[in-house]
């Protein structure tokens, strides 16, 4: 993701990961995150822990970056609905994409670094 890992911050916590098992992050880091386009584009600080873990994800966002967006989801529609000042944004994902992705992530098999927001 091209961080800087000297800009982690302790983290004195473990994760259970999805199939149970317990990583130890690297560290903290609080990045901006901005999701939709313009006008409809909003913008928040949020703060992420950093794993090194097989994934098929680059990061994972939670319950606090959605609220502070005030976002509505469907994982059905592949879709996410936001307040933005000038209205609501969207986001919408791409079936197809994220198949390929999983797959190629999966033929992989590394142990790569994650962000997982807190």
């Amino acid at each position: 993701m091209g961080l800087n890992m000297s800009q982690l911050h302790p983290a004195p916590t473990t994760l259970k990961g999805f199939i149970g098992d317990v990583v130890q992050p690297m560290g903290s880091m609080t990045l901006p995150v901005s999701v939709g386009t313009d006008p409809y584009l909003a913008t928040t600080m949020t703060e992420f822990l950093v794993v090194r873990t097989q994934s098929s994800y680059n990061a994972l966002i939670g319950r606090p970056m959605l609220n502070t967006l005030k976002a509505i989801t469907s994982t059905y529609h592949l879709k996410m609905k936001f307040s933005t000042k000038a209205g609501i944004g969207e986001v919408h994902g791409k079936q197809a994409l994220a198949r390929e992705c999983y797959v190629q992530e999966l033929k992989r098999g590394e142990r790569d670094v994650k962000m997982v927001e807190m």
